[in-house]
């Protein structure tokens, strides 16, 4: 679910787009990549922004994965998956640095609790190779959330310096007037 184009600059960190894709809309460039991987993946390409309105397209997968470019739709994507009790799976990245977490509704604090203040829109660089070792931690996190194996990273954000090789775990913390999740555990 991607309403953006492909562009020149998404080409160093989004290596499923081609410089042959410049100006196609990137689920089906995504798509079309993908089903050459494997034909017999089933992939239903939509091109819309996430929005309030939009969010019910997520329908209900046993996880969602959070590969947005920006805190306002990963909060919109955040309520729809408290209100439906579906797992989060969250990478965010900039530069060299990334973060990333598993949100069990009911279980560990939202992302709201974690990121209470949003921030205005900008742009930031990324090198891609940070997308890409945060893509594959994701990666893992569904698998084994999946599979159930292991911990995931449920009440916990692990955060990756990769200039420095530096991984630094903090525990996640419920915010008590958190408008989404109530500040608790449910259940």
């Amino acid at each position: 679910m991607d309403g953006d184009l492909v562009e020149e600059s998404n080409l160093n960190r989004q290596v499923l787009h081609f410089a042959s894709d410049l100006g196609r809309y990137k689920v089906e460039s995504a798509s079309e990549k993908l089903k050459a991987l494997n034909p017999e993946v089933h992939i239903t390409p939509l091109s819309v922004e996430i929005s309030a309105d939009s969010a019910e397209v997520i329908g209900r997968p046993d996880v969602v994965v959070d590969a947005l470019d920006n805190l306002e739709a990963r909060l919109i994507v955040n309520e729809y998956i408290m209100k439906e009790r579906i797992p989060l799976v969250h990478a965010a990245v900039e530069g060299f640095y990334g973060a990333i977490t598993t949100i069990l509704p009911g279980n560990t604090p939202c992302l709201a609790c974690i990121y209470p203040e949003p921030k205005p829109r900008s742009t930031f660089p990324v090198a891609g190779v940070t997308p890409g070792l945060l893509g594959i931690m994701e990666a893992a996190e569904v698998l084994k959330l999946l599979l159930g194996l292991g911990a995931v990273l449920a009440g916990r954000l692990l955060m990756v310096d990769i200039l420095n090789w530096e991984f630094r775990s903090v525990e996640t913390k419920f915010r008590r007037d958190c408008p989404v999740c109530g500040g608790r555990r449910s259940g």
